[in-house]
């Protein structure tokens, strides 16, 4: 039912205002007659009596002709109010033609000319009014402490007459079968009520309505009836005035009011009590969301309540896009997200009203994997609809059909095909109700506007009559705001266009050529008896609403060791075998970008890896084919600005899921928050985190390597002690009782320890070399040299441990601990680390707050690929390189010259993608898990991420080299040369003669002759030396004779200053100091 207040450019409802009255006028007469009968007790004067008490005797007044339009005598004709013809139906007391107006004092009396006559018949004119719409007058009742002018007339129809009903055909629901017989516009027509005490008696608004029957009047009036039961007759009274609907629409809206539909703003202030078609989309909405159908397509005629009922759907489907947007996904093992996801159309499609042939259209239906198909046309577009999708075999089992009212109606219902579910709204035929719900809904209106607002006068005539009711506006808000809850039809209220907001529908199942209830929509949710539906092809298990493509496009990127690319054999084939830990190696056939053929967008290419055999494995148990492509621009996928503007799209693998180049992504995707609100992810297939890649520090050998065990200050802190120790032994030894000096001098006694023999024994003891002579003689010197070879010990040991450590192990000092390295933590321009562009990783870095130092750093070095910064780290450009942890553990374990420290951070997993709501999403989910509990995923982890290159050579002890103990042969080199320079110097003394030089050189030649000794520390020895040699007559100068002669020296007589010396035969030895000789 259509309802209509005024519009606020026209000439609005009337009704006075209820604290004001119009302006007393010369043409002012007596109220109708009838309107007072009775006795009544009379009041004082100027006051009113509440309601029962009585009134007093109305005064006489004169008056003027409301229908004819003649006033009393000596006044201008119609010069207090404009008239107008009245509504055609409506009686002649009621427009005016019998009875007289007037107006004056409440208790005040006014000319008597006439009064009679008019007032008696105004009154019979009024009785006669009242009983034809059903209605007895009442006694005028006075307000208490009103008095004041006032009016009264029968009014007549306003603007808000039949004709803009017609008028606003475009705001109500075109196509209605039912409606074309009902066209009920209540006007709300207020017609202007005054009486002679208006202050006293209640205010009469007229409400006028076009109606189809006489019946349908009836009930219009008793409703106008029980609304004035319900909010009382004291202030205000509702009047019933309607009009029957003529056969000629035009004739009938001129016969209310000619300029009626001839302005559009009347659609302004258009209500209806029925919802529009457009209602229907939320219908839909719950029950895809009840059926868990994810996948729709939408066909609409392209016309008002199409593209209405298209706009509400989608803006219903994106307002729970939103919601679901902003949950958080942070869980990884949480249950799956399908009763999260709101449903999605799949795709519009179009047509012209009237067209006769949609089979190119339906035929694009039918190539999606949606399956539930919404229709929204009139009945014969319906009708249409129909017959080509049955010649497509769009109607049999699998497929869901949803529609609407006209859907299932007429024409389109002798065509609609057997399973279908159509919707029928509750009372919508029930005229009755609907007029009833009208009538409440504008008294309920009347009445707040009447008991809160001052009312200003309404406009008086129709024709011509361009002024504005000031109120006109006000009114249009309060009806529009009424809300009535205890409506026949239910709820009434309505929106910003005047639309109902609520209504209940019946869901209908198109059953043998049969309508049957089997769900009821109650405004806000659908609630179905799924037992008793028949869906398409005599199925009665629910459909699930997509077909699932059994052949899948498959984007991967190139990243080992999970997919490996290699071109092809020169037959174009991938034949070439070989194997990892003793398994064959699968691949599969991929293209990937072409960047060297022109004209060839893509090449052939075999991929393999892990991925690769978890794809083949998926493949396999969910019964699909499948074609692998690898990314276009090499990128895994981020959110990027198009052409500097706000707008952002997603590149690389992500972008060709979402724009649908893609149908799933198998690649080592990293799942996050950013990608989770786009696409779809399955269970991780594989846990890992991010971690930091560095090269292996080499320690570098020089000429002190052997050095490096200790460091400098315990080297030196050794060297003095070996020293030190020699000298306490000298000092002990000597000055001890049982050392040089003995108690009992006369024996004979041994040489005694000397600095020189000290010095020998403290390093033979430290380097741990044989001791045979000049070792201590006293117990307390003998005590320092035991502990001093335990000291020695100790050195020696630690020495060695930590030679081999330095030299055989990789202790690099410089390695970075991990994220929260102040190297990291705190960059340098000297120390460079970096990710991948445009990454996962990178949009971690981007959004943690406490990282923005770090990621300034390294959005300045980011690499394309991860195997451009891993090459960039073993070339030395790049200190450190941050990604994920199962590809640089792979890494590292393939190129020796790398290693992963720290400890693993940002911890997440790698996931199949796909796109949202995809059908897949379930099965691949349930298949990974499966391959997790059967170990598969543990069988490919260790074929591909754990296979290691380094570890046989990792584990082999390191071989010094030369470089490592270079500087430890220098050592005896440089002592060479340093004893060959003093025996060269000692040669070329002057001091020494020839002869001892020979003899010197004899003894050096000769050893086993006989054991020649020298000791020549200074000049004065040498002398000596001279002296000794002239006594041996037999020295020939030639070598033959050198060699032959026998030694047979005579000992001279040695000095007692200290000089010593010894040469001797074998077996004779000489006591220096003594002077004297003793001979073997």
């Amino acid at each position: 039912m259509e309802l209509s207040s005024s519009s606020p450019e026209l000439s609005p409802t009337g009704l006075w205002p209820q604290h004001r009255t119009p302006p007393p006028s010369p043409n002012a007469g007596a109220l109708p007659r009838g309107a007072g009968a009775g006795p009544r007790p009379r009041s004082p004067r100027g006051s009113c009596s509440p309601p029962g008490a009585g009134s007093p005797r109305l005064p006489r007044a004169r008056g003027w002709d409301l229908g004819s339009g003649r006033g009393a005598p000596g006044t201008p004709h119609g010069a207090a109010l404009p008239q107008r013809p009245g509504p055609v139906g409506v009686p002649p007391a009621a427009r005016g033609g019998r009875g007289r107006a007037g107006g004056g004092r409440c208790g005040s009396a006014g000319p008597r000319s006439g009064r009679s006559r008019r007032r008696g018949a105004g009154r019979r004119g009024a009785e006669r009014e009242l009983q034809h719409q059903g209605e007895r007058p009442e006694p005028s009742r006075a307000e208490p402490g009103r008095a004041g002018p006032g009016r009264a007339a029968w009014g007549r129809a306003e603007r808000e007459g039949a004709g803009g009903g017609e008028r606003a055909g475009a705001r109500r629901a075109p196509g209605r079968p039912w409606m074309s017989t009902m066209r009920l516009l209540l006007l709300a027509l207020l017609f202007s009520s005054s009486f002679a005490r208006a202050g006293c008696d209640p205010k009469i608004v007229n409400i006028g309505a076009v109606l189809s029957t006489k019946k349908h009047e009836q009930i219009f009036r008793e409703a106008v009836n029980q609304a004035n039961k319900r909010h009382g007759t004291w202030k205000l009274q509702l009047n019933a005035t309607s009009v029957t609907h003529k056969p000629n629409a035009i004739q009938m809206a001129l016969s209310v009011c000619e300029d009626l539909i001839s302005s559009q703003s009347i659609h302004l202030s258009f209500l209806r009590t029925v919802p529009p078609y457009s209602h229907q989309a939320n219908v839909w909405f719950e029950m895809m969301r009840v059926f868990n159908w994810n996948h729709v397509i939408l066909i609409v005629s392209d016309d008002h309540e199409g593209r209405a009922a298209q706009k509400k759907l989608e803006t219903l489907l994106e307002e729970r896009e939103s919601k679901s947007k902003k949950r958080n996904y942070e869980n990884l093992d949480q249950l799956s997200y399908d009763n999260k996801r709101g449903p999605k159309a799949e795709k519009v499609l179009q047509f012209d009203p009237g067209t006769k042939n949609v089979t190119s259209l339906l035929l694009e239906a039918k190539e999606l994997e949606a399956r539930v198909i919404i229709l929204s046309a009139s009945e014969d577009d319906a009708a249409t609809v129909y017959r080509s999708a049955a010649m497509l075999n769009m109607t049999g089992s699998g497929y869901v059909w949803l529609v609407g009212e006209r859907e299932i109606s007429g024409n389109a219902l002798r065509y609609a095909p057997d399973g279908v579910i159509g919707l029928q709204l509750i009372n919508g035929k029930n005229e009755s109700a609907h007029i009833s719900d009208a009538v409440a809904v504008v008294a309920q209106a009347v009445h707040d506007l009447f008991e809160k607002e001052n009312i200003t006068d309404p406009p008086r005539g129709c024709v011509g009559n361009t002024n504005i009711w000031k109120t006109g506006p006000l009114f249009k808000r309060v009806l529009m705001s009424s809300k009535y809850s205890e409506g026949v039809t239910g709820r009434v209220e309505f929106n910003e266009d005047g639309d109902r907001k609520f209504a209940n529908y019946s869901i209908m199942n198109l059953q043998n050529r049969k309508l049957v209830q089997v769900g009821i929509y109650n405004g806000s949710h659908v609630l179905t008896n799924d037992r008793k539906i028949i869906w398409p092809g005599g199925e009665t298990e629910k459909p699930q609403g997509y077909q699932m493509s059994t052949k899948l496009k498959i984007v991967t990127i190139h990243q080992e060791p999970f997919v490996y690319v290699k071109p092809t054999q020169a037959d174009g084939t991938c034949r070439e075998e070989f194997t990892i830990n003793g398994d064959p190696v699968k691949k599969v056939f991929c293209t990937g970008p072409n960047e060297t053929i022109p004209g060839r967008p893509t090449v052939a290419l075999c991929c393999y890896g892990f991925c690769i055999d978890l794809l083949i494995r998926l493949a396999g148990v969910m019964n699909f084919t499948y074609e692998v492509h690898l990314v276009a621009d090499g990128k895994f996928g981020t959110q990027e600005r198009v052409n500097n503007s706000n707008k952002k799209e997603w590149n690389g693998m992500m972008g060709e899921l979402l724009s649908g180049q893609a149908d799933m992504i198998v690649a080592p995707l990293t799942i996050n928050n950013e990608r989770a609100q786009y696409i779809e992810f399955s269970k991780p297939f594989k846990y890992q985190g991010l971690t930091i890649l560095v090269k292996k520090e080499i320690p570098r050998s020089t000429l002190d390597s052997f050095m490096q065990p200790f460091q400098s200050t315990l080297w030196l802190l050794v060297g003095l002690s070996v020293h030190v120790v020699a000298v306490m032994l000298y000092l002990l030894d000597r000055f001890s009782p049982f050392g040089r000096f003995k108690v009992n001098s006369e024996e004979e006694e041994e040489d005694a320890l000397t600095l020189s023999s000290a010095m020998w024994f403290s390093w033979g003891v430290l380097l741990n070399s044989g001791i045979g002579e000049g070792a201590p003689r006293s117990f307390s010197a003998r005590i320092l040299g035991m502990v001093w070879a335990g000291f020695a010990m100790i050195i020696v040991a630690s020495y060695t441990a930590n030679l081999a450590a330095f030299l055989v192990l990789d202790r690099p000092e410089e390695r970075i601990t991990g994220i929260n390295d102040p190297r990291l933590r705190n960059p340098s321009d000297k120390f460079i680390y970096a990710t991948v562009k445009q990454s996962s990783v990178d949009i971690y870095f981007r959004r943690q707050v406490e990282l923005s130092t770090m990621y300034r750093h390294m959005e300045k070095h980011n690499y394309e690929s991860a195997a451009e910064a891993i090459q960039a780290v073993r070339d030395n450009k790049l200190h450190a390189f941050i990604w994920d942890s199962a590809v640089l553990e792979f890494e590292a374990s393939q190129k020796c010259d790398l290693v992963t420290t720290g400890e693993l951070f940002f911890r997440s997993g790698f996931g199949i993608g796909m796109r949202k709501d995809s059908p897949w999403k379930q099965n691949v989910s349930l298949a990974i898990l499966k391959s997790h509990e059967n170990g598969f995923m543990e069988d490919l982890d260790k074929t591909w991420v754990r296979y290691q290159e380094c570890d046989s050579r990792s584990n082999a002890p390191a071989t010094l080299t030369f470089e490592n103990m270079a500087g430890l042969f220098c050592k005896p080199l440089s002592s060479s040369s340093l004893g060959s320079l003093l025996s060269l110097k000692t040669f070329s003394s002057p001091e020494l003669s020839s002869r001892a030089k020979a003899l010197l050189l004899l003894g050096l030649c000769f050893p086993s002759a006989g054991r020649l000794l020298w000791w020549v520390p200074t000049p004065p020895c040498l002398k000596q030396l001279r002296e000794a040699s002239s006594t041996f007559p037999g020295v020939a100068s030639s070598s033959a004779g050198a060699a032959a002669m026998p030694i047979t020296p005579v000992p001279p007589l040695w000095p007692s200053h200290g000089c010593r010396g010894a040469i001797g035969a074998e077996g004779g030895r000489q006591h220096p100091g003594k002077g004297q000789a003793v001979q073997g």
